[in-house]
């Protein structure tokens, strides 16, 4: 981009940092390609469909953000003023029922080989594939640099908003949102000494890594190492079980699978004093306005957890939820401060699993509805 087709230019968190650090060393990659997958059902218009996200990707700073690493000392975020949003649509309404299936896996598939690159905007893309007169299938694909869960949330109530507004010939609602600058400039304004000396008491004398030990060996990871994702659900009494143990220990429902991951994580290592990886939301309630900004605020952190043979749940669970409210407070801090004041080895990782609590609302935004369609959306 030339100066003249720059909107903006400010420096990337601490987690986008590292998401451009293992993009660039392993170009060939996955693991930060996001998909969200909807069924639409009813009489979509194809044109106020792309209108819409046109209208999204132009309110919304980020969808047109690049990503500069040659520039100097420290990686920069350059916002264009405008990018062309690639949008495809596909046709499938003659194939038969059961073929379709099996080619949206495939055309998945296929979406997931072609990664974004970081230096050319915009890093998302929209796939809408119609499978009958009034049935569509959307994929909205986007590199992880872009956008966190609740972030998503509000994206998507947008496009509802405005596809709604559209459709009835109606104004547009002016979305008002602080800009995502914002939050770099109140994270570069952050005490980091004080982060320091945290991680420093926190962390200082944690002398091994909590190896996760499979069949009774250390388990570790391998370059080319192929991963498998596993779904479960929680049947209702389980849920409502988890729920009543929650409000009867005074703690959130977030830090009961903190402690059962914690457990489990004592099980699996024979190590009473665990790390874990915690993925915390990053948006501070001192930063107006940023309940709805749009971009990636989110952070992983070790979380350290000492899991003693005999205590009382209840109040295991509170100390545990003490231990989280005070990492809280330096939510904003890289992990790579947590490591250098650690008592482990540079070589070693601070933790080998990470528990992501994830409360955004996709349903019920979706649920709102637009007249006339249903969307479902089956992943995010």
């Amino acid at each position: 981009m030339n100066k003249k087709e720059i909107q903006d230019i400010y420096a990337l968190t601490p987690l986008q940092e590292g998401l451009l650090f293992h993009t660039l060393l392993d170009t060939e990659s996955a693991a930060y390609f996001d998909q969200f997958i909807a069924h639409i059902d009813g009489s979509l218009d194809l044109d106020i469909f792309k209108k819409t996200w046109e209208r999204i990707q132009a309110n919304n700073p980020i969808f047109r953000t690049a990503f500069a690493w040659q520039t100097g000392k420290k990686p920069l975020q350059i916002v264009a003023k405008k990018a062309v949003l690639p949008i495809d649509f596909l046709d499938w309404s003659d194939r038969a029922t059961e073929r379709i299936d099996d080619d949206f896996m495939a055309l998945l598939a296929s979406d997931r080989e072609r990664p974004f690159s970081p230096s050319k905007p915009p890093l998302m893309r929209i796939t809408l594939v119609q499978t009958a007169s009034e049935s569509f299938r959307l994929v909205w694909s986007r590199h992880h640099l872009l956008l966190d869960g609740w972030s998503l949330s509000l994206i998507l109530e947008e496009f509802v908003k405005i596809y709604a507004a559209f459709s009835a010939n109606a104004p547009l609602l002016t979305i008002v949102r602080r800009p995502y600058r914002e939050y770099i400039q109140w994270l570069d304004k952050q005490d980091t000494d004080a982060a320091d000396r945290f991680w420093q008491k926190s962390l200082g004398d944690l002398e091994h890594p909590s190896r996760i030990r499979m069949g009774g060996e250390i388990r570790t990871e391998q370059a080319g190492q192929k991963f498998t994702e596993l779904t479960g659900t929680l049947s209702r009494p389980a849920t409502q079980a988890l729920e009543f143990l929650a409000r009867e220990s005074r703690v959130s429902l977030n830090t009961v699978v903190k402690g059962a991951w914690a457990i489990l994580l004592r099980r699996m290592s024979g190590m009473t004093d665990v790390v874990m990886g915690d993925t915390v939301s990053g948006r501070p309630e001192s930063l107006s306005g940023v309940e709805s900004q749009v971009g990636l605020f989110i952070n992983t952190l070790p979380l350290r957890v000492r899991v003693p043979s005999t205590e009382k749940l209840d109040c295991w669970l509170r100390a545990l939820q003490g231990v989280e409210n005070e990492l809280r407070q330096f939510e904003y801090s890289p992990l790579s401060s947590a490591q250098n004041r650690s008592g482990l080895n540079p070589s070693d990782s601070l933790f080998e699993s990470i528990v992501v609590f994830e409360n955004y609302p996709v349903s019920r935004v979706l649920d709102q509805g637009i007249p006339g369609l249903a969307i479902i959306a089956t992943e995010t």
